[in-house]
């Protein structure tokens, strides 16, 4: 009989190890597959804050009155990480056939395309040292307040960033309106880009 109930025996005993292989397996799978997302789900790197940048810029400025070249420097300061939003903070050096006149701007632009550039426009806050704006004091030019509108784009020039902008300013107390063509050169000070994961 002892010999009978050998195969069942073994038969029951192979059962049991399957059952319990299965069991186990059942219950390791989740664990193996949650692990497996977890790792494919590793956020990217964050990008870092869009650069602040130092440049330089030439052009044509036009008036009513007197028209001329012009040479300034900016620095394009993002207020948000990802570069949407700069101040623009700039002095130019308008060289008029009359006079060499100066003009201190503080603008905040919106960049749709953010850190890889592209269209900006906007506007800001602008004062002008002009004798040609009107009746100068007996000390020589008057300071000028006055609102800007600025339009153009951007976009990168190897390590460097390039733009071309036109700027509107609506000076106050005077019909003096003087508009620029710019084109500049800008330095990041920073890399845009996030670094690869060591």
């Amino acid at each position: 009989m002892s010999d009978a109930s050998t195969p069942h025996a073994t038969s029951r005993s192979s059962s049991a190890l399957l059952l319990a292989l299965v069991t186990v397996g059942t219950l390791l799978a989740p664990v193996t597959v949650e692990a497996q997302v977890r790792r494919g789900r590793n956020p990217p790197p964050t990008p870092p804050w869009a650069p602040i940048t130092l440049g330089v810029r030439g052009g044509w400025e036009q008036e009513q009155i007197a028209n001329g070249g012009m040479l300034g420097a900016e620095a394009r300061i993002p207020v948000v990480r990802d570069g949407r939003f700069e101040v623009v903070p700039s002095f130019d050096a308008v060289f008029l056939n009359v006079q060499t006149e100066y003009q201190y701007n503080v603008d905040a632009v919106f960049v749709p395309g953010g850190r890889r550039g592209g269209v900006f426009f906007g506007g800001g806050v602008a004062w002008r040292e002009s004798l040609v704006a009107g009746l100068a004091s007996e000390g020589g030019k008057d300071t000028y307040f006055g609102y800007n509108i600025v339009l153009g784009g951007k976009g990168a020039f190897g390590p460097l960033q390039a733009q071309i902008g036109i700027r509107w300013s609506l000076l106050t107390d005077t019909s003096f309106d003087p508009s620029a063509l710019m084109i500049g050169l800008s330095f990041p000070l920073w890399s845009a880009m996030p670094q690869p994961r060591r």
